[in-house]
């Protein structure tokens, strides 16, 4: 449980990092952008590495492409909390501790560049 409530700071954290550099973010967005992507893959191989339930297997794609779907429908950083609500329910099924390092590194660019949205 300790190790999922630092997985999820990692957005704090990238809010902090945005507020510490604010003149680097709108020279690395492109950089952020890649990296959260691809740590989102990263994310995704890894849930269905460990996802050893045939429910699982099946539950996982159809949310990513739920969300997905919203996401691209409405445009809203809001989504964002979805996503870490899916990585965070997967967590609680599997408690890999990979998974909640690659949610901490995920939320770094997602935090900065939520951060960015509000300058």
């Amino acid at each position: 449980m300790l190790e999922l409530l630092f997985a999820l700071t990692g957005v704090v954290f990238g809010f902090l990092l945005g507020y510490i550099a604010p003149e680097e973010i709108l020279p690395g967005e492109k950089y952020f952008l890649r990296l959260k992507k691809k740590l989102f893959i990263g994310l995704l191989i890894t849930m269905i590495y460990y996802s050893f339930n045939e429910l699982l297997l099946l539950m996982i794609p159809l949310l990513i492409v739920l969300i997905f779907v919203l996401n691209l429908k409405f445009q809203s950083d809001y989504f964002e909390l979805g996503y870490y609500l899916l990585f965070s329910v997967f967590y609680f099924l599997t408690t890999p501790t990979l998974l909640a390092i690659l949610i901490f590194l995920y939320g770094l660019p997602t935090g900065t560049l939520l951060f960015k949205r509000f300058l």
